[in-house]
């Protein structure tokens, strides 16, 4: 359940605080006692989850962790896949706050980390007057550098939010503005086959590297060149176990829809995305409504003359072939630049 709710297999992904607090306002205990952010981050970074456990992981004489080349593995059961630990640690990396601003991860401000100042670039970021009575949108190098870094924006939160969701759901979320525009997408599919069988040569030499990025490091673990405890050497290693993970689902991914005849997108499909991208994001929960804008959206550049909007026509396709069950938060933001005809935006 826990590693679910952190990979967002039923909705928003959730952090190890916000898991806490789910479990505890429902009387879920550990152990006896109430969840804790250690006790859940302590779950979500064990292996032994995913079949491998260690002994000999302190000293007990004097309590003190040992180095991991000491600890002695053993396999047990698993309760999840390993490529399930792998993306939880991933989402951990992602959100640490060393990492990512936490106004990014936490703040329900429906634009966060994708409205530009179409002035000089920088993020729109939240700026309140009257004491916090009113919330505006402002050019982040503006409030930092003053008028010498940038000549400023400043838009009223509620009417940016407002145009943004109101054109994007009259031009892209209207079933049969959706519709034509995968259409056109998916026209080209025939011209894009021969470019996915070069991708998927090229995905897998990634997959073959990543495996053998790995196995370079482990080797050099174990002959001691380079110390397990090493945090850089950690992070390559979840980065690269995570990127085999992915390239092997986008492997498979795309090995069956090149051996597939009949379409994966549907105008039934296309009618459900449509009204469930509608629903969430005029009447969902503001943090989930900032999950579902991140997704669709990958910039929205204001200037005082023009706000443009940019996505993923990929992601519209992808979502549309996954089902609504499976169009969560969690999947795709990472793709960019959807354009409601070929070579334009907005």
């Amino acid at each position: 359940m826990i590693f679910d709710m952190a990979a967002g297999v039923e909705g928003r992904p959730m952090g190890v605080k916000a898991i806490a607090t789910w479990l505890n306002e429902r009387g879920i205990l550990r152990r006896g006692r109430r969840f804790s952010t250690g006790g859940v981050h302590a779950i979500l970074t064990a292996s032994t989850y995913h079949g491998q456990h260690y002994f000999n992981r302190t000293d007990s004489r004097n309590d003190r962790p040992r180095p991991p080349s000491e600890w002695i593995p053993l396999a047990v059961p698993a309760i999840i896949e390993e490529k399930t630990f792998n993306a939880a640690q991933a989402l951990l990396q992602s959100r640490a706050p060393k990492r990512v601003a936490p106004r990014l991860v936490n703040t329900p401000t429906l634009l966060a980390g994708v409205a530009r100042c179409g002035n000089c670039g920088a993020a729109l970021i939240q700026n309140t007057g009257k004491g916090g009575q009113y919330r505006y949108y402002c050019c982040s190098r503006r409030l930092k550098e003053g008028p010498f870094g940038c000549k400023g924006l400043r838009m009223p939160m509620d009417k940016l939010d407002g145009i943004v969701i109101g054109e994007v759901t009259k031009r892209i979320l209207h079933p049969d503005h959706l519709k034509e525009l995968l259409e056109n997408y998916l026209h080209t599919a025939i011209e894009r086959e021969d470019r996915n069988r070069d991708r998927l040569r090229q995905m897998r030499l990634d997959h073959k590297e990543a495996e053998a990025g790995i196995a370079r490091l482990l080797e050099l673990v174990e002959k001691g060149l380079m110390d397990a405890e090493d945090a850089s050497m950690r992070e390559r290693l979840v980065n690269l176990r995570f990127r085999r993970d992915e390239l092997a689902e986008q492997i498979s991914d795309l090995t069956r829809r090149l051996a597939m005849a009949e379409p994966v997108i549907t105008p039934a499909k296309i009618e459900k995305l449509a009204l469930l991208l509608r629903d969430k994001l005029h009447h969902g929960q503001p943090d989930l409504r900032q999950a579902y804008a991140r997704l669709l959206l990958s910039e929205v550049c204001v200037n005082d003359r023009e706000i443009r909007i940019s996505g993923s026509k990929a992601v519209l396709a992808r979502s549309a072939a996954a089902g609504v069950a499976k169009t969560t938060p969690a999947v795709l933001s990472f793709v960019r630049e959807w354009c409601t005809r070929q070579d334009s935006n907005l």
